[in-house]
């Protein structure tokens, strides 16, 4: 029940505030991880986004919080190219790895990353986004990687104004 009514009020302040900004709700995914998403058009050109995405695998149970700016570069006929520099932190607890071993349970990383991408608005409210970049990716301590990353976003605009 506090669920339902939570998730109720959240809804409710989210399409209260939006009326009069560009604000977005959706879902994001940046190889190898998925969630939710949230995103805030400042202006026609400057773009906030921040996503938090719970991320598990056989080893590993991984709550992200991720955060982004993005500029448009370019707008052509039917599409718009931005450029993006972003972060992301995540807690991290191991499943079923002995500590004597050198494993530590769990633990916080920080990671960065910049790069470019498409977007394209479908219906005026559906914005549609595919980008590639190259960062320092931290998925556990032992695992600090420089790499490319892709990813695709897809989110629902309450108002825009464009």
């Amino acid at each position: 029940m506090r669920l339902l009514f939570l998730s109720t009020f959240l809804l409710f302040s989210l399409y209260s505030f939006s009326q009069n900004k560009n604000l977005g709700i959706g879902l994001q995914s940046t190889f190898p991880t998925k969630g939710f998403s949230l995103r805030y058009d400042l202006d026609s050109v400057n773009q906030y986004q921040f996503s938090y995405t719970i991320f598990k695998d056989y080893s590993l149970n991984r709550t992200l919080y991720g955060g982004k700016y993005s500029r448009i570069i370019n707008r052509f006929e039917y599409f718009q190219s931005y450029t993006y520099v972003g972060f992301m932190i995540m807690n991290y607890s191991q499943l079923g790895l002995p500590i004597e071993y050198g494993n530590e349970k769990s633990g916080t990383t920080f990671s960065y990353g910049l790069g470019m991408g498409i977007q394209n608005t479908l219906f005026h409210r559906l914005n549609l986004s595919l980008e590639g970049g190259v960062g320092k990716y931290n998925f556990n301590k032992t695992n600090e990687d420089f790499s490319f990353v892709g990813g695709f976003g897809l989110h629902y605009f309450f108002k825009r104004k464009d």
